[in-house]
């Protein structure tokens, strides 16, 4: 579901500038994050929606290392610790959900950055670019990472699905 401009569903927000020489950390946070389920998940004859964002309750920060800059821009690394909540709500009940809570570990290498802002990204006081704009981001397939272990959303839906299956397992046991 997109929480910003066009199809934005990842809001960064840099808690330090562009570094004097060009080059060098820059602190930041991810602010918010929407993902949602394109179709339901079945889960023992059940379907659900899932819905991943931001854990409320803890900072997902990281660091931004600009690598190189030119007067056109430049490449950059960056590293996030991101904390998710994952709520399973069920189709045919939504008053029935669970929430789950991960942290991931999230890395990008050799990414690309300009001057100049892209059509469509958002100007004024709430969105300063400070002249670093990410992008533009183009690939094919899954997104490029550099730790295998990190997982991708459909990952963290498989690892959610098993979470929700012991869980709903553990409760059933209870019951009899």
């Amino acid at each position: 579901m997109p929480i910003g401009p066009g199809n934005t569903d990842t809001i960064v927000q840099r808690r330090s500038g562009l570094p004097d020489m060009g080059t060098g950390i820059i602190e930041a946070e991810i602010v918010a994050l929407s993902l949602v389920s394109i179709n339901p998940v079945p889960i023992m004859g059940s379907f659900f929606d899932v819905f991943v964002a931001i854990d409320p309750n803890m900072r997902s920060m990281g660091q931004i290392n600009v690598m190189s800059h030119d007067p056109g821009g430049g490449t950059f690394d960056s590293f996030f610790d991101v904390f998710t909540e994952i709520t399973f709500t069920d189709t045919m009940n939504p008053t029935n959900s669970m929430v789950f809570r991960r942290q991931d570990h999230i890395t990008s290498m050799g990414s690309m950055w300009s001057h100049t802002r892209p059509s469509g990204y958002p100007e004024g006081p709430n969105a300063p670019s400070g002249g670093f704009y990410p992008g533009p981001i183009t690939h094919t397939g899954p997104h490029p990472q550099t730790e295998p272990s990190t997982p991708e959303p459909s990952s963290m839906v498989l690892l959610g699905m098993g979470a929700f299956g012991l869980g709903f397992l553990a409760r059933r046991r209870r019951k009899v």
